[in-house]
């Protein structure tokens, strides 16, 4: 299994509970967005009872997603406005 370094943005309230806008996270190529999520929850308490969507290269993905070519995630808050 190989390790790659995946740059994670964080936005909104998300921002404001890790305390940072970005960092480049270690992960398994072969992780699903899930279980990348399941891993930061771990590192920032909070976070598991928001709802947010998830961006793999900026694009909107389901959790279910691998995040094997993936070189930037991104948490997004809901979205508002019109």
């Amino acid at each position: 299994m190989s390790k790659k370094r995946i740059k994670t943005l964080y936005f909104g309230r998300l921002a404001e509970i890790t305390n940072k806008n970005e960092e480049m996270l270690e992960v398994a190529s072969d992780q699903t967005v899930k279980e990348l999520l399941h891993s930061i929850s771990q590192n920032y308490k909070g976070l598991e009872k928001l709802s947010f969507k998830i961006a793999l290269n900026q694009k909107i993905v389901e959790q279910d997603e691998p995040i094997t070519n993936a070189t930037e995630i991104a948490l997004l808050p809901p979205f508002s406005g019109g």
